[in-house]
């Protein structure tokens, strides 16, 4: 059995084959074409490989499937916690990976397919399209707020100075000419980013229609369409985590714990999570407030007595654990609270 070790980066890697006694047979810089692949490989068989989890890893992985027998993605964090260097080059990387491939110390990272990498660019460009809408925004407050005061009285005419009537009235405001060409500019910047955020939204609803799985993540409170597909794309295949409290902390909506001398005490939650997935949550949270339900009674007994920002964090992470057991049994919302109703009579004693 041999064991590789791939340096990806964009336009060359570095491999280096290792046999079962960890002696380097050999290494290569490789330009990143399947032809050169091909010839690198050709002579090794019963093949191992691994590379880390960098942003653009599915093209590696491409140009290595049917040259080498199994393929692993490394968690790049974890990689370096487990075999950290002073002195850091493509071939020393490419060999460490071999060596931690060889002794089975590879902590992995998921891998997703085709289809799942496609639904995450179209989710994280809409997430971009409405960063940019937002900052476009603030400008045109800004600018407006930079005018005479009757201009700037005028906008509490409107709930939604963004709505039609709202920029219908902006148009037709009698401004300075760079402040009226700038007005125009921004606004018809925001309303392209509107369309593109619409188109998303046909292709995200698409995904919701055709995944069972997201229907039955819309039924908890405070998730739609968009939040329920984000929720799913994000978490992959859900047996990959053993218990609830694994995808808590790959959300990280956990706290951090320190623990010394029989004392412990908890601090704020990990930043190490999925960050997009932790988002989320927390605006699954908030939204979940307008449900005067189990979800609302939670955060407002969470929040007398330790305030609004951890009673959202607990919610978020009281949501996930709901998100889990629907996801790993196939349930909808109400069901789950139905079954868990059930249980807690007859744990109880009750007659149910």
């Amino acid at each position: 059995m041999f064991f590789v070790g791939l340096d990806y980066s964009k336009r060359f890697s570095v491999a280096t084959v290792v046999d079962g006694k960890g002696r380097v047979i050999k290494q290569g810089k490789l330009e990143n074409r399947r032809v050169e692949y091909e010839i690198f490989f050709q002579d090794l068989k019963k093949v191992k490989a691994v590379m880390e989890a960098s942003r653009n890893y599915h093209i590696g992985v491409e140009l290595l499937e049917g040259l080498v027998g199994d393929i692993k993605l490394a968690h790049p964090l974890k990689v370096r916690a487990i075999a950290e260097a002073k002195i850091k080059t493509d071939s020393i990387d490419s060999l460490t990976l071999a060596q931690l491939l060889r002794g089975n110390l590879i902590p992995e990272a998921y891998f997703r397919n085709r289809e799942e990498r496609e639904k995450q660019g179209v989710l994280r460009l809409r997430s971009f399209f409405v960063r940019q809408r937002t900052g476009i925004r603030n400008r045109i407050h800004c600018l407006i707020d930079g005018q005479r005061e009757e201009i700037r009285e005028g906008t509490k005419r409107f709930s939604d100075l963004f709505g039609k009537k709202g920029k219908e009235w902006m148009k037709s405001l009698e401004l300075p000419l760079a402040a009226r060409n700038a007005l125009i500019d921004l606004l018809d910047q925001e309303e392209r980013c509107g369309e593109k955020i619409k188109n998303s939204d046909k292709q995200i609803k698409e995904f919701y229609e055709a995944d069972p799985d997201c229907k039955r993540i819309a039924s908890i409170p405070g998730f739609g369409v968009y939040l329920s597909v984000l929720a799913k794309v994000e978490i992959g295949t859900i047996d990959r985590f053993k218990s609830a409290s694994r995808l808590c902390s790959y959300a990280g909506v956990v706290p951090s714990t320190y623990s010394s001398g029989g004392k412990t005490r908890h601090g704020k939650i990990l930043k190490t999570g999925n960050r997009h997935f932790r988002w989320c949550l927390v605006e699954a949270a908030i939204h979940g407030l307008s449900d005067y339900g189990q979800i609302r009674a939670f955060y407002l007994r969470i929040k007398r007595k330790k305030g609004s920002k951890a009673a959202r964090v607990a919610t978020a992470r009281k949501l996930c654990c709901i998100l889990y057991r629907i996801l790993k049994y196939k349930d909808t919302y109400w069901s789950y609270r139905t079954k868990k109703q059930s249980r807690l009579r007859l744990a109880s004693g009750v007659a149910t």
